[in-house]
């Protein structure tokens, strides 16, 4: 299991402060991690969609009766999710810079 940081807020002169593991976090760094987490409710609203489709198969337009077209429509978001999770892992765990 992966240490998982502790995120908080602290005071920097008249301002908050983001703080990772009470080391204060460039704003740029913060607002990526927002777009991550944009990104990360994108892909759970397409995982809701796609076990909606499999529970009734023939039914929805990105799930037809053939296989392939469903097997490649879940390759893809196993790939986008993959990918989000090592830009994810990369922004909240990495360093500070």
């Amino acid at each position: 299991m992966s240490n998982i940081p502790e995120w908080t807020e602290g005071i920097c002169g008249d301002g908050a402060a983001i703080l990772r593991d009470g080391v204060m976090v460039p704003v740029e760094n913060v607002v990526a991690a927002l777009n991550l987490l944009s990104e990360a409710l994108d892909l759970c609203v397409r995982a809701r969609k796609l076990d909606e489709a499999t529970a009734r198969p023939g039914d929805d337009p990105l799930m037809p009766r053939s296989a392939s077209p469903a097997l490649w429509v879940m390759e893809q978001y196993d790939n986008d999710l993959a990918a989000w999770e090592a830009k994810a892992r990369a922004a909240l765990m990495g360093p500070l810079d």
